[in-house]
């Protein structure tokens, strides 16, 4: 029961992991644009 559960929480945290990752790359680059760090 343990390790099912170690299992689901490990994917959850891929998933979550995944998600904030896209969300934080596009924040990134339009902070960088705002700054105009890209030219």
């Amino acid at each position: 029961r343990i390790n099912c559960e170690e299992k689901i929480d490990k994917q959850f945290a891929t998933k979550t992991y995944r998600r904030w990752n896209r969300l934080f790359r596009k924040q990134n680059i339009a902070h960088l644009f705002k700054r105009g760090g890209i030219s």
